[in-house]
């Protein structure tokens, strides 16, 4: 048995960079599919049928993912005592290439959310 200490990741959220106007925004990765990403957005509206081109890296497996990708979906929420917006976007990715599909498969089963 070995002694040393495995250190745990944790798997969400993480960064996820949107290109917008020749600059990346830095949002939040709430949640990973094969197919798409929910991102916390803190950066201005995106609009349902814009595309963008995301980058992000994996935390368990450090493959960084970059490819275009369309918004599929908004969702906002005013907190009125707060007197801030929350904001999730639906992203769905355009042009994975095999070795990032295969990669973001293997992340997602060894984070537990898919089976093999």
């Amino acid at each position: 048995m070995s002694t040393s200490n495995v250190r745990k990741v944790q798997p969400y959220p993480f960064s996820f960079y949107v290109q917008r106007d020749g600059k990346f925004l830095v949002e939040e990765a709430l949640k990973l599919s094969q197919t798409g990403a929910m991102v916390k957005a803190t950066g201005p509206l995106y609009l349902v049928g814009s595309e963008f081109l995301v980058n992000f890296t994996l935390p368990v497996l450090k493959l960084e993912v970059s490819c275009q990708a369309k918004v599929m979906k908004t969702y906002d929420r005013a907190m009125i005592r707060d007197k801030t917006v929350e904001r999730l976007v639906e992203f769905r990715f355009l042009n994975l290439d095999s070795e990032q599909q295969k990669g973001i498969q293997s992340f997602l089963i060894r984070i537990g959310q898919i089976r093999r």
